[in-house]
């Protein structure tokens, strides 16, 4: 029949890498961090978030604040922006500056 020590090896399962389950869940992970931009401000600039917590959120958007500053995607993320904080940011994209000049340019 067959050898006795082969029967008694532990059956190893292995499970296949799934790319296009990782590229959806980072797909995903992209598009609320991109999306989450806006709500941030709106909260930063209405005074719900206080600094300290905004501070570390400013280091977390760095990247977003590149990407609307030197990328060609400046113009969609400020009228993303603007559905957000239409006192700062007018419906072409562009930064405005407010009523009061003490706000700091957010990006």
């Amino acid at each position: 029949m067959g050898n006795p020590s082969e029967a008694m090896k532990p059956v190893v399962a292995r499970h296949a890498f799934n790319s296009s389950r990782f590229m959806v869940c980072a797909s995903l992970i992209l598009s609320i961090y991109v999306l989450s931009m806006g709500p941030f401000l709106r909260f930063a600039f209405d005074g719900r978030i206080g600094y300290p917590l905004v501070d570390i959120l400013d280091l977390s958007f760095r990247p977003w604040g590149w990407a609307y500053n030197e990328t060609p995607l400046h113009k969609p993320l400020g009228m993303y922006l603007h559905l957000w904080v239409p006192d700062y940011f007018d419906r072409k994209g562009e930064w405005v500056t407010p009523f009061n000049n003490n706000v700091p340019d957010p990006l």
